[in-house]
């Protein structure tokens, strides 16, 4: 527009329009200021205040929170929640903030000399990381204590698809693995696997010392046979 045209404009006009920029402006102002802060009332600061209180569902918000708003610098604090809160729900939560913020520190909490954060461990991956979580859990079929290979085994199974299948029927032959967790593994079979396991299977019903293992590898080959069977005559 011409200065001269501007000039033109009637002064009623000309005290709105600069009023309409001034509101654009302030408006603008205030956006940029909202974006360069954190929203009232989430700084970490509040929620690791929290991670002390006395009321379990507090703490379970700060541990939250604190995977919420990306407060990387909270990991050692939650590391500590994780390890001695005495609440499983907050001790869950703290994991798995943990492997939101700093996913390093939550694998190594994987080989924690704590079976118990192994075990949660296992299980926050695989619930946040479905089918990736397939090797973690697979390594925790070969952990030292009973307790957390039957948590892997179960969180294991889980996994859709065929593939798991080989490590599972592995497991179960293994005759120096716990004869219960072998039992379990068969039982996994038996719901799930195809006809591809059968001939190891019958194998393994065939010469098994152990009666109860044995006898859950006749149940297996049993179980998969009658759904080929169902399976042909569909």
């Amino acid at each position: 527009m011409p200065i001269s045209s501007f000039w033109s404009i009637p002064k009623k006009k000309k005290i709105a329009a600069g009023f309409l920029v001034i509101l654009i402006f302030i408006f603008l102002l205030v956006l940029i200021v909202r974006s360069c802060r954190r929203p009232e009332g989430e700084s970490p600061k509040k929620y690791l205040q929290g991670l002390a209180g006395e009321i379990p569902e507090n703490r379970l918000n700060a541990v939250l929170g604190l995977g919420r708003i990306n407060a990387k610098g909270a990991v050692p604090d939650l590391e500590k929640v994780l390890a001695s809160d005495p609440d499983e729900r907050v001790r869950r939560a703290a994991a798995y903030s943990i492997l939101l913020l700093d996913r390093v520190k939550f694998l190594n909490l994987l080989n924690s000399p704590d079976e118990n954060i192994r075990v949660i461990g296992l299980e926050t991956i695989s619930r946040k990381e479905k089918e990736k979580a397939y090797p973690y859990l697979e390594k925790g079929l070969s952990d030292p204590l009973t307790t957390v290979r039957r948590a892997a085994l179960a969180l294991f199974s889980q996994i859709p698809g065929s593939e798991k299948n080989a490590v599972i029927l592995r497991l179960a032959e293994n005759a120096t693995e716990d004869s219960s967790l072998r039992v379990e593994a068969l039982s996994i079979l038996s719901r799930g696997a195809g006809p591809d396991v059968l001939d190891r299977l019958n194998n393994l019903a065939d010469s098994e010392t152990d009666f109860t293992v044995r006898t859950a590898a006749a149940v297996a080959v049993k179980e998969i046979k009658s759904r080929k069977e169902a399976g042909n005559e569909r």
